[in-house]
C-alpha cells in the first residue's frame, strides 16, 4: 500500500477471481476499469451497468461518469457492498459488472 499499487481482478469462466493487472494510484485504477469497459463491453447503451463499492461512493460516481464519457452508457446502478460481501473485499473496494465480448 505504500506505493499505491492497486490490483485489478476479474472473474474467470470457472468462477474464480484472478489478477489480470496492476495500476499505481487510485485514479489510474479507476481509469483502467473504464478503459477496459470501453474496449470490451457489448452494446453498452443497452446494458444496465453495475458498480459496487465498499464505502467509496465518490469513486463509484467518478467511475460511472467516466463510463458515460467514454461510451453510450445510459443505465448505471451504484450500490454499496452488503456487510457480508464487504467484509471479504475491505474498505475502498470497487467492482464493475457488465456483459463483455470476452472475460
Amino acid at each position: 500500500s505504500l506505493l499505491g499499487i492497486k490490483p485489478m481482478l476479474k472473474a474467470t469462466d470457472q468462477g474464480t477471481i484472478e489478477l489480470y493487472g496492476k495500476c499505481r494510484g487510485r485514479r489510474r485504477s479507476l481509469e483502467a476499469l473504464a478503459e477496459q469497459f470501453a474496449k470490451t463491453a457489448l452494446r453498452p447503451a443497452l446494458q444496465i451497468i453495475g458498480i459496487a463499492h465498499a464505502d467509496c461512493v465518490e469513486d463509484a460516481n467518478f467511475l460511472a461518469n467516466r463510463l458515460k464519457e467514454l461510451t453510450a452508457v445510459k443505465n448505471v446502478m451504484i450500490r454499496q457492498y452488503d456487510l457480508c460481501s464487504g467484509s471479504h473485499v475491505g474498505p475502498g473496494a470497487i467492482a464493475l459488472f457488465f456483459a463483455a465480448d470476452k472475460r
